[in-house]
């Protein structure tokens, strides 16, 4: 009984102890959270469009006083004629600046082809000037030479028309710087233009032909009691002489 007296007292006692050491122990301190709201201020930089009035200069036209010409003639002060027969020494001029204008046609393929090649020169293609035949129909013998004259013949005279090759002369002769040519008006003509079918008639009829001109003329000539002889035509004895007159400008 004592020892349990005791035992129960030891008990009593450790109770006592623990009690006081839970009376003892330190509190778990208590946590805080706080909130501050700090206020920053920031500089924001923003374009704002601004108008501005910028000066526009606008051109106003102005009619000009007209101008009264009182004077005859040409509008310059000064025209200086240079007379320069050659047309080969006229491009040369033209290059170095002694001419301004060379108001001739060109006939000279070599000239022309100078002219195309020079890049300060320029030329214009013209119509109106002509190279032609012109027979004399007088006879058909002179008097007092007694020489015989085979134009004075009308076929003769037409069948020249197909002896003659037009498109050989102005291509090769005159390389190129001509066109065939069988009316009496120029092909760039307005009546040229109004009689184009009949123009282009006679342009067929009389084209080249050799055979025919020489069996037209074979036949006029014997008529007028010439002779063939080794390829010259003879008319009493003598060979018949064609003169023929060159006009040069």
């Amino acid at each position: 009984m004592l020892i349990t007296k005791k035992l129960m007292t030891l008990l009593g006692v450790l109770v006592a102890l623990s009690m006081l050491l839970g009376a003892c122990a330190a509190p778990e301190p208590e946590v805080v959270v706080q909130t501050q709201v700090v206020e920053v201020e920031k500089t924001v930089e923003v374009e704002v469009p601004v108008e501005v009035e910028v000066p526009v200069e606008v051109e106003v036209p102005v009619e000009p006083e007209p101008v009264v010409i009182d004077r005859m003639g040409a509008l310059m002060d000064t025209i200086v004629v240079i007379e320069e027969p050659s047309a080969d020494r006229a491009v040369s001029r033209l290059e170095v600046g002694e001419m301004d204008i060379y108001a001739f046609s060109v006939t000279n393929p070599e000239v022309a082809a100078a002219v195309d090649a020079a890049p300060a020169l320029d030329s214009y293609a013209a119509f109106g000037s002509y190279n032609e035949l012109t027979f004399n129909p007088a006879g058909p013998v002179f008097e007092g030479t007694g020489q015989l004259n085979p134009f004075a013949v009308a076929r003769i005279r037409e069948a020249m028309n197909w002896l003659i090759d037009r498109t050989y002369v102005t291509q090769e002769i005159m390389g190129g710087l001509g066109a065939p040519r069988w009316l009496p008006f120029n092909n760039a003509s307005n009546d040229y233009a109004a009689l184009a079918d009949v123009a282009r008639t006679l342009e067929l009829r009389y084209a080249y032909d050799m055979d025919r001109a020489e069996a037209v003329i074979s036949e006029e000539m014997e008529a007028l009691g010439a002779t063939l002889v080794d390829g010259v035509w003879n008319y009493e004895g003598e060979p018949v002489e064609i003169i023929v007159l060159i006009r040069t400008e």
